[in-house]
């Protein structure tokens, strides 16, 4: 007979423990400019969630040796949350009325009472930005991991030509960092910035 043949949530506050509204995200990843990957968070389900930290971890000597996880994620959902998916929660501060807008990443998964009624969560706490709101959109903008269009590879100089080379930067580009690109150092014949 298994532990909790119910499935209900433990402890005694039940479902009421689901205070945190959260959404959950499929994280699309697909292949960008640059031969980088542009990642796009589609929204799944906004659900009730009981979000709690975790602290103990696995550790040998002074090094993690485990996948961190970092908090506790419980909620009523049907069906298998892949490791993929992430969560995200918004909450506001008491102390300036800021919008916090945390992002976990689900590391492992567990159905309560293998009933699927309820999940259980590992989560790691990946990034948390200060956010005006908390629409899809901005949170699309802020948490997606999405490459540059055009990236300066080292920074305007090449180590290879004694900064000559500004490799995939445009001439919009150069204008707009012209500044910030004049003030570092060029690459000597050494390559290492030095002169």
């Amino acid at each position: 007979m298994p532990d909790n043949p119910s499935g209900s949530l433990p402890g005694s506050v039940g479902i009421g423990a689901l205070r945190w509204q959260a959404t959950l995200y499929r994280r699309d990843q697909a292949p960008g400019p640059n031969s980088a990957i542009t990642e796009t968070l589609v929204p799944l389900a906004t659900v009730h969630a009981d979000i709690q930290p975790t602290y103990p971890s696995t550790f040998y000597g002074s090094m993690q040796i485990d996948t961190p996880v970092t908090h506790l994620i419980r909620l009523r959902w049907a069906d298998y949350v892949p490791t993929i998916d992430v969560i995200m929660r918004s909450t506001v501060r008491p102390t300036d009325n800021t919008i916090r807008t945390e992002l976990y990443r689900v590391r492992r998964v567990k159905e309560i009472g293998g009933r699927k009624r309820f999940g259980e969560l590992e989560c790691e706490l990946e990034h948390v930005e200060t956010t005006a709101g908390d629409t899809d959109n901005e949170r699309q903008q802020l948490f997606a991991e999405n490459a540059l269009v055009e990236a300066i590879w080292d920074a305007g100089t090449s180590i290879w030509d004694g900064g000559a080379t500004r490799w995939d930067m445009p001439a919009s580009a150069r204008a707009m960092t012209g500044d910030v690109l004049a003030a570092l150092p060029k690459a000597s014949k050494n390559g290492h910035g030095k002169k």
